[in-house]
């Protein structure tokens, strides 16, 4: 015979667990009849880009057609990316809650998402591929996924600054005779860095000297960095006097950037004039056109012709400025008299 078990408590937990086995029995929303899909095309993502902004977000909406009587729930997932996910910059944040929510008589519901500020291992257009699953509403094929895209600042490059007269030259014996800049354009806030060379057949320390606008020595070969909001770095070349050389020539080239790219000039070079035989060179005349219209030289001036500075010789007076004032008197008599 078995015992009896008598507790007062007892059909509080039986009543208790009839409850749970009910409830785990039944679907917690039947969403059928209904289904999930993007609000906007995918040609819509590709034409519209969107900014990084550490205080705002973009939303993404989905829309649920058919019956919208139940609660109705679709998993979010990331199908490809080529930026983290975090909340650091360059990096993506999901905000909202996972899977994404549709309430009872809700047809609506958006995906939010920040893209963090620029980062230094982030440039240019990056891609989020959202991919919907797990959901009790029915997902069709071509709806399954949406990518969109957020564009970065493009990645800064590094070149010389081209000199207007088209080649540098210093003369040995002057302190900081050569100003050369490096230029970094784009500059999204980053450290950029790039290693500096020097070739050619003038020497480093011997026949120029090399330092940046604080006066710290640049050594070649070298690194030089352009912070964040820095454009641009100067070196100042000094060239010593040295014993007679004759000419001679150096070429700084930059190479293996870093958060940069090389821009279109790379390299530059500097002729160093031997102070005893450097000669300043004057400009030419300009040519004067000819009436053909090609250069030729000043024309001669002909016999008899007048030239551009020739002055006028003033013509002599005829005389006849008394006998017109006279003749005026006699008429002027004349007509008084006439009227009395």
């Amino acid at each position: 015979m078995i015992p009896m078990i008598s507790h007062p408590l007892l059909p509080l937990l039986i009543l208790s667990v009839l409850f749970v086995c009910l409830l785990s029995g039944m679907p917690l929303a039947s969403a059928a009849g209904s289904s999930i899909v993007w609000v906007q095309a995918q040609a819509y993502y590709d034409e519209t880009h969107f900014l990084p902004d550490d205080e705002a977000w973009i939303e993404i909406p989905l829309l649920r057609s058919g019956d919208s009587g139940d609660t109705s729930r679709v998993t979010l997932g990331i199908a490809d990316a080529t930026i983290s996910n975090g909340n650091k910059p360059g990096e993506y944040e999901l905000l909202g809650e996972n899977p994404v929510v549709f309430q009872p008589g809700s047809t609506y519901a958006v995906i939010k998402v920040r893209f963090h500020r620029p980062d230094h291992n982030v440039f240019g257009t990056q891609r989020l591929t959202f991919r919907l699953s797990d959901s009790d509403a029915d997902i069709e094929a071509d709806q399954a996924a949406r990518t969109v895209y957020v564009d970065y600042p493009p990645m800064p490059s590094l070149a010389f600054l081209r000199p207007a007269a088209g080649e540098l030259v210093g003369v040995e014996g002057q302190e900081k005779a050569v100003v050369i800049a490096v230029l970094k354009d784009n500059d999204p806030f980053v450290d950029a860095y790039a290693d500096i060379y020097a070739s050619g057949t003038a020497t480093n320390g011997v026949d120029y000297t090399l330092a940046d606008a604080d006066g710290r020595p640049v050594g070649v070969p070298g690194t030089i960095r352009l912070p964040p909001g820095q454009s641009m770095y100067t070196i100042y070349m000094t060239l010593p006097a040295d014993p007679d050389e004759g000419n001679e020539t150096v070429t700084l080239t930059l190479g293996n950037p870093v958060n940069a790219a090389a821009g279109n000039l790379t390299g530059i070079s500097v002729t160093i004039l031997d102070a005893g035989h450097a000669t300043p060179v004057l400009p030419s005349a300009p040519p004067v056109p000819s009436p053909s219209g090609s250069p030729s030289a000043t024309p001669a001036a002909t016999a008899g012709s007048p030239t551009r500075n020739s002055t006028p010789v003033p013509l002599p007076d005829p005389g006849f400025g008394p006998v017109v004032t006279l003749a005026a008197i006699a008429g002027m008599a004349i007509f008084l008299k006439a009227r009395r």
